[in-house]
């Protein structure tokens, strides 16, 4: 069984920002609040239940990598801005933009994985 991660992580987004619950993503100290950030729509979001799971993957992400792939996965997944405009915004490669968030979907594939955490929206989003 594998996750399609980005499908897991823009659901997680939407929850985030529509319940204004995002726990691990620190925004102020980021220069970023939620208010600045689109409302959210455009798609289903994940459960409470997933998306506190998630969050908590998200948390220990945060614990091991520089807050710019904190900031990188807040702004895409999030915000919903497109990697360009993440790039041009963070002064970076476009390219290091893109392997910061495979790293970065991938970790927290991992972590899901390593801890047996089923989703409740895993029917959805397993390929």
């Amino acid at each position: 069984m594998r996750r399609n991660m980005q499908e897991v992580l823009e659901r997680w987004g939407r929850w985030a920002i529509s319940e204004e619950k995002c726990t691990s993503v620190d925004w102020p100290a980021m220069s970023v609040t939620p208010a600045r950030l689109p409302m959210a729509g455009g798609g289903k979001s994940c459960s409470d239940d997933d998306g506190l799971m998630i969050d908590g993957c998200v948390s220990r992400f945060k614990k091991l990598r520089d807050r710019e792939d904190v900031l990188i996965l807040g702004l895409r997944y999030i915000g919903g801005l497109p990697l360009r405009q993440i790039a041009e915004a963070l002064n970076m490669d476009l390219n290091a933009v893109r392997r910061s968030l495979y790293s970065t979907e991938a970790f927290l594939e991992g972590c899901l994985a390593t801890f047996c955490i089923p989703l409740d929206m895993d029917p959805e989003v397993c390929e």
